[in-house]
């Protein structure tokens, strides 16, 4: 019943490929009774038909076409017997560099807005620390971990979304190959999503310091409320699990055991390393005074 094929040769999991549609693929990639091979009318496997709806150029990390073509071959499926070079020339889209260049230039003015007004507010936030100057010049929590924790985060956020901005330079220049603007451009959204997370932290922290002297409940509430910033990153991991779930009952636990800690963890680290540099840094700063 699975492998039942339409007039057309497609099975069911051939046109949850076409659609590009992950709630309908995974529940059918789990069951270890669907072919992964069967080919429709015009020769062509699911993995095939995934690898000519594809999209080329600059996209959305997790895009369900991706999940699902990288799903299909760590699956095992394989491709239709046809010549690779007549397969290419007729079913693979080419990359529209000039498509390509406006879809870099439009994305590049949100991206750039977003960076420097964090870096604005990184650089302000910097010279007007929480707590205020003593009169002495020093700042009036100097002494505090949190503090230690909101300079640093604060510095990071500055020198992402600094990063971010120098790459966007190269990203919307036209007289820059658009391979390198590819790259460029995805750097910057790279940079621009950790300075996020380090003013996050920034912000998270400054508050705890100013309140935990004679409001700590209240300085411990506003830091949970800001952690749903990360809300994201929870929808983006359960995207990734259901896959990879999906691989381990396709492909039993002996041989796909290590595949879900192994891409959340990678996934953890790429969102979270601005996290690990500022406990890092502070677990520095704290052996320092220790000594």
């Amino acid at each position: 019943m699975m492998n039942m094929q339409d007039d057309e040769g497609n099975t069911a999991l051939h046109l949850a490929v076409q659609v590009g549609n992950l709630w309908i693929f995974n529940p059918l990639m789990q069951r270890r009774e669907v072919e992964l091979n069967l080919t429709n009318s015009e020769g062509l496997t699911p993995l095939d038909l995934s690898w000519i709806t594809k999209p080329v150029g600059v996209h959305y990390g997790l895009n369900p076409r991706i999940r699902i073509y990288k799903l299909l071959q760590d699956a095992g499926a394989q491709e239709g017997t046809h010549r690779l070079d007549l397969f290419y020339k007729e079913h693979i889209k080419k990359l529209d560099h000039k498509e390509e260049a406006q879809k870099i230039t439009d994305s590049t003015q949100t991206i750039g807005i977003g960076a420097v007004l964090i870096a604005t507010v990184a650089f302000a936030a910097a010279f007007a620390p929480p707590g205020g100057y003593r009169n002495d010049g020093a700042p009036t929590l100097a002494e505090h971990y949190a503090f230690d924790v909101f300079i640093i985060a604060n510095t990071l956020a500055f020198i992402c979304a600094g990063l971010s901005v120098i790459s966007l330079m190269y990203a919307g220049v036209a007289a820059v190959d658009i391979r390198t603007r590819m790259i460029a451009f995805i750097v910057s959204v790279t940079f621009m999503a950790s300075s996020a997370r380090s003013l996050g932290a920034a912000f998270a922290f400054g508050l705890y310091a100013v309140l935990t002297s004679s409001a700590r409940t209240t300085a411990i509430a506003a830091c949970a409320i800001t952690a749903l910033a990360l809300a994201d990153v929870v929808l983006f991991v359960w995207v990734l699990a259901t896959g990879e779930v999906m691989l381990l009952k396709r492909l039993g636990v002996a041989r796909a055991w290590w595949r879900l800690p192994r891409t959340i963890l990678a996934f953890l680290l790429m969102q979270f390393w601005p996290y690990i540099v500022i406990a890092g840094l502070l677990l520095y700063t704290k052996i320092r005074r220790a000594h």
